[in-house]
């Protein structure tokens, strides 16, 4: 079983990777993969969308990345982002 904290942060970086990409990819397809290691979970959400330029300041509106990294760092957890032409991919890795 996993914290509860560590499990609050899994449930809603996946459910914000997953609204990230339908809303705003264009993918036709988003993998979600969830894995144990040892003592830790790692959940890899990927799609094969137009990507976006992580160079470019996020709307101020906006808490999608920056929100899924705070609550990441806020659950002892590390977020990866990786983005490009070929789709992106969101990586959170968990001390379980």
């Amino acid at each position: 079983p996993l914290n509860p904290d560590t499990r609050d942060c899994l449930q809603r970086v996946i459910v914000e990777s997953v609204r990230n990409a339908v809303r705003h990819s264009r993918a036709s397809a988003i993998q979600i993969e969830v894995s144990f290691a040892g003592d830790t979970l790692t959940a890899r959400v990927s799609d094969n969308g137009r990507g976006f330029d992580m160079s470019q300041p996020a709307r101020s509106n906006s808490f999608g990345i920056r929100g899924m990294h705070e609550r990441a760092t806020a659950a002892g957890a590390a977020l990866n982002c990786d983005s490009g032409p070929q789709g992106t991919t969101i990586s959170l890795i968990c001390p379980t």
